[in-house]
């Protein structure tokens, strides 16, 4: 198994991907928030998967527990964000994360031709993830990498 994959079709939400925002650490970073539809079972196996083996190659050798108590960047859209405010209704009825990258990331239409329009909040693609584990503190979790992202269709601006 791989940490990496690709993910089925997904909304793009808070799409920094043409140019980057500066993070709460001051670290100027390419990202999006990605809506994951709950029906989409083969991406969500994937992730689970990858991020799993992301965690056991961080902590090697600990119980079971202890992988399933560590901080996941997945969080139900039907739920409270981390900070226990609602998501948006654009959540609704998906899984939610966020990728980041320090390195531009390679974005493509649907052909892989590189796009000559930036892919903006609400569009629609596919997105490459790598999923790696830290420990920072004691903040422990897996988080996602963003490699590179398709853009499959044009959606209504969120």
């Amino acid at each position: 198994m791989s940490t990496k994959f690709v993910t089925g079709k997904v909304r793009f939400s808070y799409a920094f991907l043409s140019k980057p925002k500066q993070n709460d650490r001051g670290e100027d970073k390419f990202s999006v928030t990605i809506l994951l539809p709950k029906s989409d079972a083969a991406t969500l196996k994937q992730f689970k998967a990858c991020e799993l083996e992301a965690a056991q190659k961080k902590f090697p050798g600990k119980p079971e527990a202890f992988y399933k108590a560590i901080k996941s960047v997945l969080h139900d859209g039907d739920g409270l964000r981390p900070i226990g405010e609602p998501f948006g209704p654009e959540c609704k009825g998906c899984w939610v994360f966020t990728a980041s990258t320090s390195d531009r990331p390679g974005c493509v239409d649907e052909n892989l031709q590189p796009l000559m329009e930036p892919i903006k909040s609400g569009d629609y693609g596919r997105v490459s993830i790598n999923m790696y584990g830290f420990d920072t503190a004691g903040n422990r979790g897996v988080a996602a990498g963003l490699n590179n992202v398709q853009l499959l269709e044009r959606g209504e601006s969120l």
